[in-house]
C-alpha cells in the first residue's frame, strides 16, 4: 500500500468519525440483528 493510499484512508476515517462517530457500533448492531432475523422461524 502506498503512502498516498495510507493518507487517504486515514483522512477518510477521520471524516467518517466526525460525521458518524458510532458507525462501527451501529454496523455491529445491524449485523447482530440480521443474524437474529435469519434464525426466526418463517411462518406462512
Amino acid at each position: 500500500m502506498s503512502a498516498e493510499n495510507i493518507k487517504e484512508n486515514a483522512i477518510r476515517k477521520v471524516i467518517q468519525e466526525l460525521i458518524v462517530p458510532d458507525l462501527g457500533k451501529i454496523m455491529n448492531k445491524q449485523d447482530i440483528l440480521e443474524e437474529r432475523i435469519n434464525f426466526l422461524p418463517i411462518q406462512e
